[in-house]
């Protein structure tokens, strides 16, 4: 699927309603969501997505900076609150063999040890056509693939499911890079939301 096809999908998931154009919509449901401007960086380029109701004069500050600007600026050298995403679809249907310590429960894919829950995989967002996880893993039990295994089990169910199973995380987060790499997740965007201060 082509990545900027993909962008407007998970777009549509988080925010309750699809992008205009280049303006995401807002509503009473995701007004506090939607950020004044997305950056979305491509391998072939970027894009940018403007908050409904943005002023011209806001919107023009955005334009004219421009979006490889705006994406390669450092997040303080910006008067913005930021956050700095990476974006794949997990699009295999993976084996069972993947996830051997997995059970369901209440649409949660969860591992037990010591008679608690110590790592968990949930769909945070559902729509018709995709899906994207949540995912824990409590501190104590960290490094020792749980957290791959819970996701692996919650993909299966996405993807058997004919849905598209989205994966993210901060830009900043190693762990959850090595998470997506160790279950072939495929990159398609990193994303930079720029939110009022405050």
């Amino acid at each position: 699927m082509d990545p900027r096809a993909l962008l407007r999908l998970e777009a549509a998931l988080e925010y309750g309603v699809a992008p205009e154009g280049d303006t995401i919509p807002v509503t009473p449901e995701n007004s506090r969501d939607v950020p004044l401007a997305t950056v979305a960086r491509f391998a072939d380029g970027y894009e940018l997505l403007f908050r409904e109701g943005l002023s011209d004069e806001e919107r023009a500050r955005f334009t004219e900076r421009g979006a490889p600007q705006l994406f390669a600026a450092a997040p303080e050298a910006l008067t913005y609150r930021i956050i700095d995403c990476r974006w794949y679809i997990i699009d295999r249907v993976l084996d069972r063999a993947e996830f051997p310590d997995v059970s369901e429960r209440d649409g949660r894919f969860v591992i037990e040890r010591d008679g608690q829950i110590v790592a968990e995989a949930w769909s945070s967002q559902d729509g018709e056509h995709a899906v994207e996880v949540e995912v824990e893993t409590h501190v104590d039990y960290r490094r020792r693939g749980y957290g791959r295994q819970v996701v692996a089990a919650w993909a299966h169910s996405v993807r058997r499911a004919g849905k598209i199973a989205f994966y993210s995380h901060l830009m900043t987060n190693e762990a959850s890079r090595a998470l997506a790499a160790s279950l072939g997740a495929v990159w398609f965007a990193d994303t930079r939301e720029l939110f009022p201060e405050g």
